[in-house]
């Protein structure tokens, strides 16, 4: 796959990455010693979350539901579906795509963006299909806007070639860019398609999370700072408005919706559903959300001028903070549960050792540590707050959610360990400058 521009650290770049490592050094260090002060970090997050969760909650109530209008005359569409060596899934998203219900007929191109695998023998399968790019590999967002520019109708419809869209989509979206005025494009509920393994159901429960109730108010209230690459539609018009997608970035969908807010468009929200692949090991989603967090940290950089900006309405007064505010507190964390992880490790020991030297093993005196009986509380909140959410969330497609109860206790208590691990690793990597793949 392609490397992103290479970019040199330079001075004030090793300033920051020396200093921002000092920075966690010192709150690990301080926790460590001090485990007590960490029941403010709790206390901060719990209310940041809470109030969150009242503001969704209350906007979902009183927020007027727009009905989108009956067309009349539905918009000429083109389904762009870029793919580089995914000759296991193209078959199945072609499928998907060709019994996508539209009242007119729409065009369908894969993007092959120089494939070495079998994709040339599936693609001699759908001769109705149209077949653009080949030879190197040059990057998905650079192949897209080489087909944006070479497409000459209304919306314009990206889905990945591990995405399997159910038919109603096109019918469930496109009314929507009518709904109000300068609507850029339309995002959909994207799920995980047929998890099989305990990291797959991890991820289902946390897409269930991210795409469905919070999507949903968020657009309500014009504050998704996401286009999904597994699918979202597309105005040709916005695009050509924006100069397409970002190529020199981790994460096009996200710099792309950020790119639609500042250019005054908005983005729209059905809530029908969008099946895609995901990573089916823990190096495999490490690999995917290094890449997502990489590009979460540059593109919050990147339109920092947004930060409490009312020129950009509700997303510049509240989403886009509340997105900073979010990655701010996943780092932090970091350093205060490896802090309080660690400390609880050196206790443990301690007593372990006391224990050794008088004869007498109190092994479960651990459970007496203060720092799990205040984490009882923290955790009760996030278990509430999470709840709320997911439960809206599956109840928007009608899902049974029975047997995900130990993925999601995996998603509430060990989850965030990891994505706070990430996040840092991403963190310094932007901080270094170092190398950016796909």
């Amino acid at each position: 796959m392609p490397a992103f521009e290479k970019k040199s650290i330079g001075f004030a770049g090793l300033f920051w990455f020396v200093l921002t490592a000092l920075f966690f050094v010192a709150l690990f260090s301080f926790v460590f010693l001090y485990p007590e002060y960490s029941k403010a970090f709790y206390v901060l997050v719990a209310a940041i979350g809470l109030y969150v969760t009242v503001v969704y909650v209350l906007a979902d109530r009183n927020v007027a539901v727009v009905v989108p209008p009956k067309l009349e005359k539905f918009p000429s569409l083109t389904v762009l579906i870029p793919s580089f060596n995914a000759a296991s899934t193209l078959e199945n998203c072609l499928k998907h795509v060709l019994a996508l219900k539209y009242p007119r007929k729409f065009s369908v191109a894969v993007i092959d963006d120089g494939s070495t695998d079998r994709t040339s023998e599936v693609l001699k399968r759908f001769p109705k299909v149209k077949v653009l790019g080949g030879g190197k590999n040059r990057g998905k967002a650079v192949q897209l806007n080489r087909a944006i520019r070479a497409c000459k109708t209304d919306l314009i419809a990206c889905v990945d070639s591990d995405t399997y869209p159910n038919p109603q989509v096109l019918l469930d979206s496109v009314p929507l860019f009518y709904s109000r005025p300068n609507v850029g494009a339309v995002t959909l509920f994207i799920t995980v398609a047929n998890p099989k393994n305990f990291i797959q159901q991890v991820q289902n429960v946390e897409y269930f999370s991210g795409f469905g109730f919070y999507s949903k108010v968020a657009a309500d209230l014009d504050g998704l700072y996401v286009a999904p690459g597994p699918m979202t539609v597309f105005s040709r018009k916005a695009l050509v408005a924006i100069n397409g997608f970002d190529e020199d970035n981790l994460t096009e969908d996200m710099e792309i919706a950020l790119r639609l807010h500042s250019h005054g468009f908005s983005l729209a929200y059905a809530p029908s559903a969008v099946p895609t692949e995901v990573p089916d090991t823990l190096k495999g989603l490490y690999k995917q959300r290094l890449r997502w967090y990489r590009g979460t940290i540059h593109n919050v950089l990147k339109y920092k001028h947004m930060f409490f900006n009312a020129k950009f309405n509700e997303f510049g007064k509240f989403f886009f903070p509340a997105l900073s505010v979010f990655v701010a507190t996943i780092l932090l964390a970091f350093a205060v549960i490896w802090g309080l992880i660690f400390f609880g490790i050196f206790q443990w020991l301690a007593k372990l050792y006391y224990s050794f030297s008088v004869g007498h093993f109190p092994l479960f005196a651990f459970w007496e540590n203060f720092t799990v009986n205040s984490l009882l509380v923290f955790a009760a909140v996030a278990v509430v707050l999470w709840y709320v959410f997911f439960r809206k969330s599956v109840s928007m497609l009608r899902y049974n959610a029975s047997h995900l109860v130990l993925p999601a206790l995996a998603t509430i208590f060990v989850y965030p360990i990891f994505i706070s691990l990430v996040y840092t690793i991403s963190l310094f990597k932007e901080l270094k400058a170092s190398g950016r793949a796909w």
